[in-house]
């Protein structure tokens, strides 16, 4: 069988024109053939390029999707702080032993007598050889769930799952209603708040640090946004400026929200130093209490800042004599109300309050509330033997606004967004307390970490912004915007 090659001249008849012909069939073959190859090369790109950007979608989709990563540092009395020791009770109504068992706030140890097993176990002590703030000898405590929920929800055990003393539980919840999951892109931070400031950064710094890293690991390295609520916000202002580097920082956070940050200290807690209660158990007054307060060094952490209220009267005497937060130290000492080794403690913590709040180095978003009466200045008309009386002055009843105001106008930036937000609210639903658990503020969190129009627009400005609350009504766990 012959099988003859194809070629459409095959049968032409004239050499010339057949030589011709010939001749334009290969130049035609030839630019077909070559713009096959183009065309084959520009399809190959084309793939290519589209396998590309399928790649990198699929890759920083996340980034598009996810939420952004949040870390929650709670306030002073916020986080559980369980307990272990084999030969500690002091009484034959304490426990004999206990192994991480939870003494804040376990309801068992708010009754009499037990609730003097709980006091002698929550004072520190001032050990003179490491010069460092530590827990009494024989008795470990520390907190449970770093990272979790867990330690930072409620400050009480609970009863049959009902809970008298709330922490982040409703922030916790609004948030997973969002889309949050605990663990993956919602954290929580707890720490031994007893220690604090001076006795608790050199574990809980380091701690911090490796949550926040994990938190942006965890979410495709996107940065993170982290919240300290009252003395967690004073946790965080010491961590950013002692601790990170502004490289560090400006990799691994997006934002920080202060939230009735406590940096500046509160002459609430001069009034428990003097009177010598503990403030979520103000009914309780014996000796014990009185060596427990006494041995709190938060409560010296907390002691209004030199700088920040500078020449103010902190205290007035029953002569007129006015003393300011420099001198507020020496006065407890002058009037045995800091004695020994707490002195030493105290002390360590005044090398803190003493120094200016220091810009932070982050986007700053400083939220707080101006509209509540709150103390600031004790006036002994009666003398200093009898109970003081007590001027006001703008805050949330606990944080005076005079240090978020302080810091609002002082600290400066060309780099980085400050937005201060002023509630600017009276009643329970805005004091101290009421701002952690209330459903408007939740919103403006929410708002401020998914960088919706109004959180996206602050951010981009550079320097400081003002912004003050309309009226808000608060019913439950709804509220209704006023004006």
């Amino acid at each position: 069988m012959f099988v003859q090659n194809w070629d459409p001249l095959a049968n032409s008849t004239s050499t010339g024109d057949n030589n011709s012909f010939r001749l334009l069939y290969k130049i035609i073959a030839a630019s077909t053939f070559s713009m096959y190859f183009i065309l084959s090369f520009f399809i190959e790109i084309l793939w290519f390029g589209y396998q590309f950007v399928l790649k990198m979608f699929l890759l920083f989709s996340p980034l598009c999707f996810s939420l952004r990563p949040v870390i929650l540092i709670p306030g002073l009395y916020g986080s559980n702080l369980y307990a272990t020791y084999d030969d500690f009770s002091r009484h034959w109504y304490c426990p004999k032993k206990l192994n991480n068992d939870i003494i804040w706030v376990n309801l068992k140890y708010v009754i009499p007598p037990t609730y003097n097993c709980l006091f002698e176990m929550m004072a520190c002590q001032y050990n003179t050889d490491t010069k460092t703030i530590e827990s009494q000898p024989g008795i470990k405590v520390d907190v449970i769930d770093f990272g979790g929920a867990e330690g930072v929800s409620y400050a009480d055990k609970g009863i049959a799952g009902h809970h008298f003393f709330e922490s982040f539980g409703p922030l916790f919840d609004y948030l997973k209603g969002k889309g949050y999951t605990v663990k993956k892109d919602l954290f929580g931070a707890p720490y031994d708040w007893r220690l604090a400031m001076a006795g608790i950064e050199k574990t809980l710094f380091p701690k911090l640090k490796a949550l926040v890293e994990e938190a942006y690991q965890k979410n495709n390295n996107m940065a993170v946004v982290i919240l300290g609520y009252s003395c967690g916000g004073f946790v965080l202002q010491r961590f950013f400026t002692t601790y990170v580097t502004q490289q560090w920082k400006d990799q691994y956070i997006f934002k920080t929200i202060l939230m009735a940050p406590a940096f500046a200290g509160s002459s609430v807690t001069l009034d428990v130093a003097w009177k010598r209660y503990f403030p979520m158990l103000p009914f309780i007054h014996n000796d014990i209490i009185t060596k427990s307060v006494e041995n709190t060094p938060v409560l010296h952490a907390l002691f209004p800042n030199h700088v920040v209220f500078g020449n103010d009267p902190i205290v007035i005497g029953p002569s007129g004599e006015k003393i300011i937060a420099s001198q507020v130290p020496k006065f407890l000492i002058d009037n045995q109300k800091v004695t020994g080794t707490s002195i030493d403690m105290m002390m360590q913590n005044v090398e803190i309050s003493k120094i200016e709040p220091k810009f932070i180095g982050v986007p700053t978003y400083i939220l707080y509330n101006s509209g509540v009466d709150t103390p600031k200045t004790l006036v002994f008309n009666k003398g200093y033997g009898e109970d003081p009386d007590t001027l006001m002055t703008p805050g949330d009843g606990t944080v005076p606004a005079q240090g978020p105001e302080y810091v609002c106008n002082k600290w400066k930036s060309d780099k980085f967004a400050i937005l201060c937000h002023d509630l600017k609210q009276g009643g329970d639903d805005f004091n101290h307390e009421g701002i952690g658990t209330n459903p408007y503020v939740h919103d403006l969190i929410f708002k401020a970490i998914i960088d919706s129009k109004g959180a996206k627009d602050w951010i981009n400005k550079k320097g400081t912004s003002f912004v003050t609350s309309p009226l808000v009504k608060v019913t439950n766990n709804t509220y209704v915007i006023v004006q």
